[in-house]
């Protein structure tokens, strides 16, 4: 029950910032991480989109439970350029 609720808290927090800027930092297992920046394309659910530019443009899903459990880490670009100036 208390992982539904908080998998709820995710869901709205992430539903707030659809059409935002974010920076996705994902773990890929054995060390290995990679970030990306795009846009938080919509909220669906058990999972949300990103839609990253490029050519062509890719469009990445990923659950609330990967969030829940730090493999990947979301903040928009507002957050994560204040934390940087705070460092």
């Amino acid at each position: 029950m208390k992982g539904t609720v908080i998998l709820d808290a995710i869901k709205r927090r992430l539903s707030d910032i659809v059409g935002e800027k974010v920076y996705i930092t994902a773990n890929q297992g054995r060390r290995k991480r990679s970030s990306l920046t795009g846009i938080l394309e919509g909220t669906y659910r058990s999972l949300f989109t990103v839609l990253v530019p490029g050519t062509p443009p890719t469009r990445l899903s990923f659950t609330y439970s990967d969030v829940l459990t730090r493999a990947v880490i979301i903040q928009t670009v507002k957050e994560k350029d204040e934390a940087a100036a705070i460092s």
